[in-house]
């Protein structure tokens, strides 16, 4: 018998379910996931024999350092993976990397989600197209700023300068009939931590007029500049016209292939270069950038140290060649000759689609703890939970994003594939039993199908 592969997953998201359910694919591979959440034991999620091969670790809460740490510094693991952007940002991963090997960066990878005027700043000296953009602190300032971007005809977009856990952005309609007033309030708010974070200043940033397709690019940095870019994803995150979280995603992003990806090479080793020059940080693990196509050129609108979610759930399913755990231990060590035989998958379309409660993204308490039931997951279909529980051999709600439902299509012609996957998505979350009242975006994948 082989001897077992011990990972260390930190994180109780849909993110870290992923990445626990492709690390068990593997049979030699045993996953501790603290805190985890117990609707990874859903059924039809693992089987009775990967489930043998997990670890849940509820008490172990996620932004617990001291308990992660007894975690680690109890158990022997080969590899450790932190999930969420919060415990990296306060820096976990410089206290877990004394006991176990990270596909992490340090904390100042981190604070490019953590301090987005950073992020923006070192984007700006390395010439690396994004939008012009205002640091405010008071109201005073934002008017400042909001008077030179209106000067110049200029709609704009506010972003929480610091961590906002995947929120933080917020819009204003173009066609709100008040609009300047709009701004300022949702100014004032943001800055008295009113929208559900704490905001120690925003960014007053330009808003791309004539933006034809915004797209996710995630890539793996490894040792020596090794890298492995994962599959292009088109990311969904408003629901009735709130910003969310991820509500759907569809990879390949359209219009966007490996070629586009194999064009961010040097742009992101380039910022690996930037902090190991003038930070003395090597940057090893995910880094994700959030893209804009505006007129033939890419802007990056976002980046961050964590991955997407719900990108990296249909993300991790395109990786072939390779057990997942291999790809990761390959590129901490810069082996380029193993990662040879890495290859991602541009042939197959995935479209998964978020199963929220009623009231997400603002009050959905009235729908926590409510049974929940879903059908039995089809070929070429794998739900991921995420705001679930698992007790009493019963599933019930525990979040605001429930589920993401993945159905996947190999049809040669792009647009039946993703109508494909994505009406098989809609019969599947059509047949779901829930004491709650549930939510979901209908338009995905429209403007593909029906151009």
């Amino acid at each position: 018998m082989a001897e077992k592969f011990n990972v260390y997953v930190l994180g109780d998201g849909g993110r870290e379910d992923a990445y626990a359910y492709y690390l068990l694919k593997h049979p030699d591979v045993t996953v501790t996931l603290a805190p985890g959440k117990s609707g990874i034991l859903m059924p039809g999620h693992l089987s009775k024999e990967e489930r043998s091969r997990l670890v849940l670790v509820p008490q172990a809460k996620t932004m617990d350092l001291k308990a992660q740490l007894e975690i680690v510094q109890g158990n022997r693991f080969d590899l450790g993976i932190i999930g969420p952007e919060d415990p990296g940002i306060a820096g976990f991963s410089e206290e877990l990397a004394r006991h176990v090997r990270l596909f992490n960066p340090p904390k100042i990878g981190y604070m490019l989600e953590g301090n987005k005027w950073w992020a923006k700043s070192i984007a700006q000296d390395l010439g690396i197209p994004t939008a012009e953009a205002m640091l405010v602190t008071s109201m005073a300032e934002a008017d400042k700023a909001l008077v030179c971007f209106q000067d110049k005809g200029q709609p704009v977009v506010l972003k929480c300068v610091g961590p906002a856990l995947g929120k933080g952005v917020e819009i204003i309609p173009l066609n709100h009939p008040e609009y300047w007033e709009a701004q300022r309030e949702m100014i004032a708010k943001m800055l008295r931590g009113e929208r559900g974070y704490q905001c120690p200043g925003l960014l007053v940033e330009a808003r791309y007029p004539y933006t034809k397709q915004e797209w996710s690019a995630i890539h793996w940095l490894g040792a020596n500049n090794t890298l492995i870019q994962m599959v292009t994803c088109m990311d969904h995150k408003l629901l009735n016209g709130l910003n969310t979280g991820g509500m759907a995603v569809i990879n390949p992003a359209p219009h966007v292939g490996r070629e586009d990806m194999e064009a961010r090479q040097s742009i992101v080793l380039g910022l690996a270069q930037y902090l190991q020059d003038f930070w003395q940080t090597t940057y090893v693990g995910t880094l994700y950038e959030g893209l804009a196509r505006t007129q033939g050129i890419d802007c990056l609108l976002e980046i961050n140290a964590r991955g997407g979610a719900p990108e990296t759930e249909v993300q991790l399913g395109a990786i072939k060649g390779l057990p997942l755990h291999e790809v990761m231990l390959a590129l901490l060590e810069g082996d380029r000759e193993k990662l040879k035989a890495v290859e991602i998958d541009y042939n197959t379309v995935q479209v998964g689609i978020v199963v929220a409660a009623k009231g997400y993204p603002l009050d959905y308490s009235a729908q926590k703890g409510k049974a929940i039931t879903f059908p039995d997951p089809p070929e070429n279909c794998t739900i991921f939970p995420a705001g679930l529980e698992f007790r009493d051999d019963k599933l019930y709600t525990a979040g605001g994003r429930l589920a993401l439902v993945v159905f996947k299509s190999t049809n040669p012609d792009y647009a039946q594939a993703v109508k494909e996957a994505r009406d098989k998505c809609y019969d599947f979350m059509g047949e779901i039993k829930s004491e709650a009242e549930l939510d979901w975006r209908t338009d995905i994948g429209d403007k593909i199908v029906n151009p």
